[in-house]
């Protein structure tokens, strides 16, 4: 499979989330997430970024199954991301947990290693995470 073939599908939340500035989470997907997945040789995308005309779960569904690999940002404790999870695990599907310093760990994933990322998305915490991600 070519590089440029290559997906990896970003499970996060997406609108935005009660306890974070507007705007947050595209800024995690745009900043630190797309950078550090091109760098390791994969395309990013993203559940609002996939152009069908299937119903938008069909889609979600086909892409936790049929990527290679996941990352996925458990920040804020979004239900529709544990949903997404839990499909990813349930087959033993590779997917990459990350989390801001700010939410808890989840009492159920606690145990799997995640990568810690700075709310604030400072420049130098962005450049290490994404060596880190990649």
């Amino acid at each position: 499979m070519e590089a440029k073939n290559k997906k990896c599908f970003v499970i996060m939340p997406i609108g935005d989330t009660e306890g974070y500035e507007e705007g947050h989470f595209s800024k995690v997907y745009e900043n630190l997430l797309k950078p550090a997945i091109k760098k390791a040789g994969y395309q990013p995308e993203r559940a609002d970024e996939v152009q069908s005309t299937n119903l938008i779960a069909v889609d979600i569904i086909e892409r936790i199954f049929q990527t290679p690999i996941a990352i996925c940002d458990v920040s804020s404790c979004n239900p529709n991301v544990f949903y997404e999870l839990g499909i990813r695990h349930t087959c033993s599907l590779p997917v990459v947990l990350i989390k801001d310093e700010k939410t808890n760990n989840p009492f159920d994933i606690k145990d799997i290693r995640y990568i810690e990322y700075s709310e604030q998305l400072e420049y130098d915490n962005v450049i290490q995470k994404h060596e880190e991600i990649s």
